[in-house]
């Protein structure tokens, strides 16, 4: 469980964080919300300790992350910024990148069965051998969530990751880190700008404006009120299929 406590953090002196505090459930996709300067990719690095907080607390499982080193924090939380410039390396050698906090003397046959089975769950051992700059933007993004699974994370923080997929690639990684919270029992925090994406496979959702967090809960909390308060967009929402669906007024 992830447990925020008060967080503060500033850029410069001017305060982007304001005392945040929020519990993130495990083994469920909680998305953060809200629109650009909200402070969400901010709060995404102070949670992977990137940032440094300025005041307030963060625990992962009951333990302060200032306790952590970078090698703890490392096996405990894969993280997947909004650009990953792709390397002349292949796939297999950058998700054998994920191994490097476990290895102090040489490669070992465990690590090269962890990413082997790492591209194996995400579906990508047939392009072990490519070249990342040869890659699609969708295949990119799984290699990068590949090398986060080679770390045996159980906390995955993702920043946008399906900005620049076409609609297919976007459901289809969405798809998968729903199977896969489900079936490795991980923690996702994941921000998102579509909040239709987000009303489809999300289970909690994180509103934020101005670096505060305006509201917190299931779909329940997601009404036409709270669009228009984080947004300034009046907007309606109907279900299909059982899925509840933004409709721009």
């Amino acid at each position: 469980m992830i447990k925020v406590e008060n967080l503060i953090f500033s850029y410069n002196g001017t305060q982007v964080l304001k005392n945040l505090n929020l519990e993130i459930k495990p083994g469920k996709i909680s998305a953060i919300l809200g629109p650009n300067g909200a402070g969400k990719s901010t709060f995404l690095k102070c949670l992977n300790a990137i940032l440094k907080s300025k005041g307030g607390c963060i625990y992962i499982d009951g333990v302060d992350i200032n306790r952590f080193d970078l090698k703890d924090i490392a096996k405990k939380i894969g993280y997947v910024p909004q650009k990953s410039n792709p390397v002349l390396t292949t796939v297999f050698d950058y998700v054998l990148l994920g191994r490097k906090p476990y290895i102090s003397f040489g490669i070992k046959k465990e690590d090269l069965r962890i990413v082997e089975n790492a591209l194996e769950t995400l579906g990508i051992e047939e392009i072990a051998m490519k070249k990342l700059n040869q890659l699609s933007g969708g295949e990119l993004q799984k290699v990068v969530i590949a090398r986060a699974f080679a770390q045996q994370a159980k906390i995955f923080l993702l920043d946008e990751p399906v900005n620049n997929l076409d609609l297919k690639s976007q459901y289809e990684l969405m798809k998968l880190l729903k199977r896969l919270t489900f079936e490795k029992e991980i923690t996702v925090v994941i921000v998102l700008h579509d909040i239709n994406i987000a009303l489809r496979f999300a289970d909690e959702f994180v509103f934020m404006k101005e670096g505060k967090i305006i509201a917190k809960g299931g779909k329940e909390i997601v009404t036409p009120e709270l669009i228009e308060e984080v947004y300034g967009i009046k907007v309606q929402i109907e279900e299909i299929s059982g899925i509840p669906v933004l409709v721009y007024s």
